[in-house]
């Protein structure tokens, strides 16, 4: 994600400290994700690849590609 145009792994507190700048707001509650998808040898199996890629696409605006 980092080396993609835009991208930013870190996007969740990125937009938590954009709308601290913007408006002054504090958020009632933010929390991290407990989904934890590790490559085995330098790839993902088949489940893990999907849930990725689903995942990203919809990130990306592109659900069911």
């Amino acid at each position: 994600m980092d080396t993609k145009p835009g991208g930013s792994s870190q996007a969740g507190g990125d937009v938590l400290d954009r709308l601290r700048r913007l408006d002054g707001s504090t958020p009632v509650g933010a929390t991290g994700s407990d989904w934890v998808v590790r490559p085995v040898d330098g790839s993902y199996s088949g489940d893990e690849a999907s849930f990725l890629r689903f995942i990203l696409d919809t990130i990306e605006g592109r659900p069911g590609r």
